[in-house]
């Protein structure tokens, strides 16, 4: 009789303990995809010096993740990254210029070297380069070479940053999904973009909140088919001569885009052009 109580009492105390277990993960996990969830997380392109970065940093409040797209052709380009890396932030390289291989194995280069010797290291590398500026008309069948070409060279760089460890992340406009011509099987540019890149950030172009999805969301949905791939939504501050482009004159409506829900599994957070654009605007943004 005493074993068999002494047995039910066992019992009903592993009950209790994996109820509350099971409690326990699931307000853990809850909190995690919280704390992961893209409008936790903002990154910014930083082209030129980034001595603001801790007054851009200090008006950022809830953020979980910072990411610095550092722009690689700079000489401190080293030394900035090791203080950004001091002070909480993700770095990748960004590159704008019409590159070669050469020069991307050589970007790479410095980047391996960087990463043997520091904890934390950078990302890879992000292609802010723009073809379709020489096109006249950038969706006519005779650039189809010239489109070609691009791809091409996007592949060969991602298989050399993959082949280091690296990722490779490539700026469009959202314009690029209207460019069907330019290939003989008529599938959309950014397509082909987001198959090659690990990740593909649209600049949005506008100010206007009921557009800024519309313009982003064929390449989310798309990206969404597809396995691993991250896309971001970057928004201008610049100082713009087209004035519906930039938050320029009006920083402070850029909140309510930062805190916008975008439903798409791929969508991975906002980006800021540019970090001094930020800074100098003198807002604070909120993460929900």
């Amino acid at each position: 009789m005493f074993k068999l109580w002494k047995l039910i009492l066992i019992t009903i105390m592993l009950f209790v303990l994996n109820g509350c277990d099971s409690s326990n993960s699931g307000s853990f996990v809850e909190k995690k995809q919280k704390e992961s969830s893209p409008l936790k997380q903002i990154s910014f392109y930083a082209w030129d010096d980034i001595s603001n970065y801790k007054k851009a940093f200090n008006h950022l409040q809830n953020y979980n993740k910072i990411t610095i797209y550092l722009n690689g052709n700079r000489k401190n380009f080293v030394s900035d990254a090791e203080t950004l890396h001091k002070n909480g932030a993700d770095v990748w390289s960004l590159i704008s210029h019409n590159p070669n291989l050469d020069y991307i194995e050589n970007k790479v280069d410095i980047i391996v070297d960087y990463n043997q010797k520091h904890n934390k290291n950078i990302k890879g590398i992000v292609f802010d380069i723009e073809p379709w500026a020489k096109f006249d008309d950038q969706n006519s069948s005779k650039n189809r070479d010239a489109w070609q070409d691009y791809l091409n060279f996007l592949k060969d760089s991602r298989d050399i940053l993959h082949s280091h460890g690296l990722k490779l992340s490539v700026t469009i406009p959202f314009w690029l999904n209207h460019i069907t011509e330019a290939f003989p099987n008529g599938r959309n540019l950014n397509y082909e973009i987001v198959d090659i890149a690990d990740e593909t950030i649209i600049m949005d172009y506008t100010i206007f909140h009921d557009r800024f999805y519309r313009f982003a969301q064929n390449t989310l949905e798309y990206a969404d088919t597809k396995s691993g791939k991250s896309v971001k939504i970057a928004l201008e501050m610049t100082k713009s001569k087209e004035k519906n482009i930039s938050f320029y004159n009006n920083p402070k409506d850029i909140q309510q885009f930062l805190t916008t829900h975008i439903p798409n599994s791929s969508f991975t957070g906002y980006v800021i052009e540019t970090l001094d654009a930020f800074s100098d605007s003198n807002i604070t943004v909120v993460a929900p």
